[in-house]
């Protein structure tokens, strides 16, 4: 079964699944340890399969499986301490110490209070919410920032940019709460905690959303990945590189969260992360690195190759001297008379073909036939950012700025 026959198949084991959820509701109050981790499993293995479909939807560049306001009407996670219990005796003892109010509200109504400030439409929201709360509200934060971008471009400019300055300042506002006490103890971010990286990975999913509320993803095909076809690929690199790139305020901001995704490997050591980040990062940072470097790369090309006509402002150019100096630390061979973008794209896609082991099976078609293959995707992410380097330096060459 290829990869997307089987996420047709979560699709419809989700909306079965759910539904027998919400058809079992009722007061959980008095229930027993084995009632309650009944449906505690049901929801969590609702929220992975909701992670598991945005994952799928940003590596490949799909349609997002699951909408927020039909798909996530269950109410949030429990508390971990409840579910990290490992007898019924330390299961009562955390409950009798629980915070959590006995009505608890769905994931909808969570992510509307925090991600939106919207408390007017449901009442006020959790003071705190679990890490793992937390992932499932950045998660759907990258859902909702492909719906808003569907939306806004119904607009005409002037009412299309106050959507995306209110929805940026909403990004904004979570990323900051992340890190000042909106998540419930011990959760922190990598630097303070390895051992419980979830706010860490929202940061890397915060990073997709600010590319998909600003970035132009529809004009690279990310099936691309599904095909060995060197031809194929190769047209397909072309036709990114040569792409028309807006350059405004909004997306420069965005490209200074997205690059967060290269500062922070550098800075932490490349060439250990190369080697680590697969034993000990969450798969959301390969998935968000893909995203990244597609959307910042495009970027770096067009400001390097309008320079001349349309010299960089204050901020680019601040981004243009960092992303050298990193080059710099990383010992990449750029003296600054090629492209840019290509030595970026270079050294980021380093950290996605060392050590990943993420991997599947795709159907391909050749010559009629159907033949399964066996890929590893965080290399196979990798390979394809390589040959679009190679693009970003024929066009360079081609057409020096």
């Amino acid at each position: 079964m290829s990869t997307v026959e089987k996420m047709g198949f979560f699709k419809i084991e989700f909306q079965l699944r759910r539904t027998a959820l919400q058809k079992s509701a009722r007061q959980m109050a008095n229930a027993c340890w084995d009632e309650w981790i009944l449906r505690e499993s049901a929801k969590r293995l609702l929220c992975g399969i909701f992670i598991m479909g945005n994952l799928f939807s940003v590596t490949y560049g799909t349609t997002p499986m699951f909408a927020i306001e039909q798909d996530l009407s269950f109410e949030i996670p429990s508390e971990e301490k409840l579910w990290d219990a490992r007898t019924a005796e330390l299961w009562e003892d955390a409950r009798a110490s629980s915070s959590a109010p006995a009505a608890q509200m769905t994931l909808r109504e969570t992510i509307v209070t925090t991600l939106f400030n919207r408390q007017e439409d449901v009442g006020k929201g959790p003071s705190q919410v679990s890490g793992f709360t937390a992932l499932l509200i950045t998660h759907a934060a990258n859902v909702h920032m492909w719906s808003i971008l569907q939306f806004v471009q119904s607009f005409a400019p002037p009412l299309a940019h106050e959507i995306l300055a209110a929805t940026f300042s909403s990004l904004v506002r979570w990323h900051t709460a992340l890190g000042h006490g909106r998540v419930e103890a011990p959760e922190a971010a990598y630097y303070d905690n390895a051992g419980i990286p979830l706010v860490f990975n929202c940061y890397s999913l915060l990073r997709i959303a600010y590319v998909r509320l600003f970035g132009n993803s529809s004009i690279f095909n990310k099936m691309i990945l599904l095909t060995d076809d060197p031809e194929e690929i190769s047209i397909t690199m072309a036709s990114y590189v040569s792409a028309p790139q807006p350059r405004n305020h909004f997306l420069t901001k965005s490209i200074t969260k997205a690059y967060e995704g290269f500062i922070t490997p550098v800075r932490l050591g490349h060439l250990l992360i190369k080697k680590t980040a697969a034993l000990s990062w969450s798969v959301e940072h390969a998935v968000a690195a893909w995203d990244a470097v597609l959307f910042v790369s495009k970027w770096v090309h067009a400001v390097q190759m309008e320079s001349a006509t349309q010299p960089p402002d204050d901020e680019e150019d601040k981004i243009l001297t960092q992303m050298k100096g990193l080059l710099d630390e990383m010992e990449c061979e750029y003296n600054g008379s090629g492209s840019l973008a290509a030595a970026v794209t270079r050294a980021w896609a380093g950290f996605l073909t060392d050590t990943w082991v993420w991997g599947g099976e795709f159907s391909c078609i050749y010559a009629s036939n159907v033949q399964t293959l066996t890929f590893t995707v965080t290399p196979r992410m990798g390979y394809i950012l390589m040959q679009l380097a190679i693009a970003y330096e024929n066009s360079y060459q081609e057409t020096p700025p």
